[in-house]
């Protein structure tokens, strides 16, 4: 899947250089194709999966966000799959960090998460996710996903006929995050997407600070 982005907050432009944001690898899965180009995010999805992380230098009370784009060449899947088209998450704020033995059995990629957020003085309580699905009908659905509990999943929108989307999240009180989690997968169904057009595509990820 091809998907630009434009992310800016109330407060503060949020930088989308590739040197402010990092790649996670989950084991066994191949990564997604990622390019950086002025103020957009490409992702490629060839039945792959590779999240990017956003870690604010400190952290940040978001009220909501809104994420617009563009998708094309996707087909749907079961509903059990463990896939979506874009999965848009604030991670939030805890206190709590990996263990020793939870280090020795965790995955690379939490391991990595837990670094880079323990460099913010604190630890992950949880990732709430908020999807994009390929079909309309799955729009309201929940659940902590089965395969990893730290993440709390709400499919929020699905793209319209032409592939067009919007995904618009408000929060009823802010949510302290040490940054954002952008996965497009398709691994798991085994899925490719496109995008045809990557003109006028915007992600804007709005914040205010603390009141």
């Amino acid at each position: 899947m091809h998907f630009s982005a434009f992310l800016l907050t109330i407060a503060a432009a949020i930088s989308i250089s590739a040197s402010d944001w990092v790649e996670l690898e989950f084991d066994d899965v191949p990564k997604s194709s990622t390019i950086f180009e002025k103020s957009c995010i490409s992702i490629s999805v060839e039945e792959s999966a590779s999240p990017l992380v956003r870690i604010f230098p400190s952290p940040k009370a978001i009220r909501g966000f809104e994420v617009t784009g563009s998708v094309s060449d996707y087909e749907t899947w079961a509903l059990d799959a463990d896939d979506a088209l874009l999965r848009v998450g604030v991670i939030e704020l805890g206190e709590t960090r990996l263990n020793r033995l939870q280090k020795l059995t965790a995955p690379d990629w939490l391991k990595r998460l837990d670094e880079l957020v323990g460099k913010t003085g604190g630890g992950v309580s949880s990732i709430r996710c908020f999807n994009l699905a390929p079909e309309a009908g799955w729009i309201g659905r929940t659940r902590t996903n089965p395969n990893a509990s730290l993440f709390e999943e709400t499919v929020q929108a699905a793209p319209d006929e032409n592939g067009n989307f919007k995904i618009l999240v408000e929060f009823d009180s802010s949510v302290q995050s040490p940054g954002l989690w952008l996965l497009a997968d398709g691994d798991d169904s085994g899925s490719s997407f496109r995008n045809s057009n990557r003109q006028h595509l915007c992600d804007r990820v709005k914040q205010q600070p603390h009141l």
